[in-house]
């Protein structure tokens, strides 16, 4: 199950990064529609079926009710891993990495209404969290919450079309309403303290460096230090200064669809070593423009950089992160070897 469950992820990464993200929210929108129909098949009683193509249907409705529920978590990590920063996101991504390893061990729970339905809820919020920003090329609280409506009229309209058939629905309607709430709130938690990355956008590129100028053609010039061979094997960005009142410049590739353009921020900050609490040092605002594969770059400046663990969010107006550079700044009197790059 292990091998089979990372084979499976690969292939996942794999296949939405060669497809376009309309393809890929199809393969989701049929993979959720398998799912509602794997459930309600699966609540049927063996001795109620007459017909051979219903049996079927039910023998075979846990193992396709698996795999597409698998399915749309597994692309629910990837798709969310690209759009925020691990640090900040990880309690969401930790739930969908949750759901997509316990969905070979949990199995035996899709027979139970309440269990199913909070799982099958959880899968459409996700996937309406997807497609709506993107649809509508907008980001912020009144999408959100657009998505959590549409998540509930989709899921009552189906729970009212089980509990028509389905007499066990009916006798347990206050506990799974109860559980889908439960999951709403949970969902809301996860946004209004900006746990949920801010899908569609992702963080292409980023890097701290000793300088950046913008050329004729509109790429950037950059000036990075040279690295040791050994900070391949565990890289971490550091930022070598010969005295203090030295500057340091970020620059930021951020990916938005096409029609998406919004307001983003590079917020600094300094790590207090004498408390250990991050302490916001200042924020740039920048206006991007969606629709460029590579992303949208901008760049931001500190002066007077001093000695220390320093970090730059990169975050959305609502205070979503996109991503992140954490950086440490030690003082050097020797020479400081600069490579120039084109970004």
């Amino acid at each position: 199950m292990p091998a089979a469950l990372t084979a499976g992820f690969i292939s996942d990464i794999a296949t939405f990064h060669f497809i376009n993200f309309e393809t890929a929210l199809t393969i989701l929108l049929i993979q959720l529609f398998l799912a509602g129909v794997s459930i309600f098949f699966s609540f049927f009683e063996i001795q109620e079926i007459r017909s051979r193509f219903f049996s079927y249907a039910r023998v075979f409705s846990p193992l396709i009710l698996q795999y597409a529920l698998g399915s749309v978590f597994s692309a629910s990590v990837i798709f969310y891993s690209y759009s925020g920063s691990l640090s900040s996101s990880w309690p969401f991504i930790f739930v969908l990495v949750l759901l997509m390893i316990s969905n070979e061990i949990l199995k035996k729970y899709y027979t139970k209404p309440i269990f199913v339905l909070s799982v099958y809820f959880f899968a459409i919020f996700s996937f309406i969290l997807l497609i709506v920003p993107y649809t509508m090329n907008r980001l912020g609280s009144l999408i959100f919450v657009s998505s959590g409506v549409i998540s509930l009229v989709i899921i009552s309209i189906f729970i009212y079309l089980l509990q028509i058939k389905f007499s066990q629905i009916l006798k347990q309607i206050n506990l799974i309403l109860v559980s889908i709430l439960l999951v709403f709130g949970l969902m809301n938690f996860f946004y209004f303290t900006n746990i949920i990355p801010p899908f569609p956008l992702s963080l292409q590129d980023i890097g701290v460096y000793h300088s950046v100028e913008k050329t004729s053609n509109g790429n950037y010039n950059v000036l990075s230090e040279k690295q040791p061979w050994q900070d391949f094997l565990f890289p971490r960005a550091k930022y070598q200064i010969n005295s203090s009142g030295q500057s340091a410049y970020v620059l930021s590739s951020v990916f938005a669809p096409a029609k998406l353009n919004l307001q983003i921020f590079h917020e600094w900050q300094y790590k207090d070593p004498q408390n250990g609490k991050w302490q916001n040092l200042g924020t740039v605002a920048f206006e991007i423009i969606g629709g460029r594969k590579e992303g949208y770059r901008e760049y931001s400046e500190k002066t007077n950089i001093t000695p220390g663990k320093w970090r730059v969010n990169v975050k959305t107006l609502s205070g979503q992160i996109i991503g992140r550079i954490s950086f440490l700044v030690s003082e050097t009197s020797q020479n400081i070897q600069l490579l120039s790059q084109i970004k």
